[in-house]
Parts: structure tokens; sequence; C-alpha cells
């Protein structure tokens, strides 16, 4: 029962929200930097929608997380590092001469919510 019960977990399914939104935003921002910024207006709006959400979802989780485990110290630089990477991947793709850098920030980003998952399931 305890196996089914850590699936139904609130924490869990935030967290697997959190990974489905954070690999939409991957691709749709990998199909945006393929195309012509201005041929891809919507992928452009659904990719800043996705990262918005994701970003919430993440600050709810950290939140969730933190008020369950207590405010440890390694916890917190945990989330707080996590929190300083989806902020220097905001300020990287609004400065156009970094923003070749921001898909490997990305790839760090969907991993960073790998692991998450991993550390909410198990």
């Amino acid at each position: 029962m305890t196996g089914i019960y850590r699936i139904l977990d609130f924490n869990t399914i935030v967290a697997s929200v959190g990974l489905v939104m954070a690999t939409m935003s991957f691709m749709t921002g990998l199909q945006t930097v393929k195309r012509d910024r201005s041929d891809a207006m919507m992928m452009v709006k659904l990719h800043r929608f996705d990262g918005y959400v994701t970003c919430l979802v993440y600050l709810a989780l950290a939140g969730l997380s933190l008020s369950n485990g207590g405010m440890r110290l390694w916890p917190v630089i945990g989330w707080i590092a996590g929190l300083v990477l989806i902020i220097l991947k905001i300020l990287m793709v609004r400065n156009r001469k970094y923003c070749k850098y921001a898909s490997r920030l990305g790839i760090m980003l969907f991993l960073a919510w790998l692991f998450i998952i991993y550390q909410h399931i198990t």
C-alpha cells in the first residue's frame, strides 16, 4: 500500500506536472530556435507560457518540499541553485549575445527536473 500511496502523493504529482511542463517548454524552445522568430510567434508565446507555469510549479514544489522536510541547509541551497539556474536562463535569452547557449542551459533545467522527480518518487 505504501508504494501506491507514494505514487499518489501530492508532491510527486506536482513534480510530474513540472517535468511535463519543463519538457514542453524545452521542446517549444528548440522549435523556436529552428524557425525565424517572426514566423514562430505562437511558438514563442507557448514557450513563454510553459516557462512561467514551470517556474511557478518549481516554486510551489520547493515550498512544499521545504515545509515537509524542514529548512535544512543543503535542501535550501539546492532549491536556490535551481532558481538561480532558471533566472540565469531568462537573463541569457533576453541578451541576444548569449542566446546561443540557451539550449545548453535548457537541457540543464530539464536534467534538474529529472533529479527533482527522482527525489520525490523514491
